[in-house]
């Protein structure tokens, strides 16, 4: 955890991506995603805080890491309650929004940290989430979010659902990772009839692997268990998740484990 936090403050500073060549993380110095990346970190940090005693040397890194990283958070928050991408990017994509509500929800249950002049995170959820529910989403038919919005309103939409990334998992991770309303249920609902039969029963690869867990959060999120538990089974039977490339998936995967587990 150490680690991670002097690497968040590195990229903090200079807004830095991160390349792994080889065993060594060497800087690209070009700019990575400034808004949704340090809106993971609170997420971390209110689970940790959560079963750790407040004094613990852990809970008090990880706390005083919370201000810094809402502030490279919130360097391109635009007045409309959206985020773009990074300084010098005009796009505020919705995955990335999606991240940015989580984290302020997050960040507004961690206690301890300074909020010395500093804006209250549960507003900015609040104005994150009305953002992405209005300007981000279009209601003609099929009603959907669309992949996201430059600031002078220009749009990028779905162009004809045919792709995995960024159309149809971006759906399923604002189904998932927002709160559950009619708007989504309607939504997933449409993604159910169109595209749910195409996941195999048995997992075979990460791509396959990847959207199972997109599923199953979304499935979770909305209640519908019978859906979630069959994907979960899926997940578990599928004996190469440790080699995962993409290791962020199995993080996914475990949400998705714990929530069951949870209910």
């Amino acid at each position: 955890m150490d680690y991670l936090v002097c690497r968040l403050s590195e990229c903090r500073r200079h807004h830095l991506r991160f390349l792994r060549p080889s065993k060594n993380w060497t800087p690209t110095y070009d700019y990575d995603s400034t808004n949704s990346y340090p809106s993971t970190f609170p997420e971390v940090t209110q689970k940790v805080v959560l079963y750790t005693p407040a004094d613990h040397p852990v809970t008090q890194m990880l706390t005083q890491a919370v201000p810094g990283l809402l502030y490279t958070q919130q360097l391109t928050l635009q007045s409309n309650g959206l985020t773009l991408a990074k300084p010098g990017y005009d796009f505020a994509y919705l995955e990335d929004n999606v991240e940015v509500y989580r984290g302020m929800v997050a960040a507004a249950n961690i206690p301890g940290w300074d909020r010395t002049g500093r804006s209250d995170p549960e507003e900015q959820t609040e104005d994150t989430r009305y953002a992405i529910e209005t300007l981000l989403f279009k209601t003609r038919t099929p009603a959907h979010y669309v992949i996201g919005m430059a600031s002078d309103g220009t749009i990028e939409d779905i162009a004809n659902w045919k792709r995995w990334y960024p159309e149809q998992q971006s759906q399923l991770m604002a189904i998932a990772w927002l709160p559950s309303n009619a708007d989504r249920i309607n939504l997933y609902t449409y993604m159910k009839s169109r595209f749910y039969r195409a996941l195999p029963v048995r997992i075979t690869n990460e791509t396959q692997f990847d959207q199972t867990v997109w599923w199953a959060m979304a499935a979770q999120n909305l209640g519908n268990i019978p859906v979630g538990r069959q994907l979960i089974d899926r997940l578990i039977a599928y004996k190469s998740a440790a080699a995962l490339y993409n290791v962020g998936l199995n993080g996914h995967a475990c949400r998705v484990l714990a929530d069951a587990i949870g209910k």
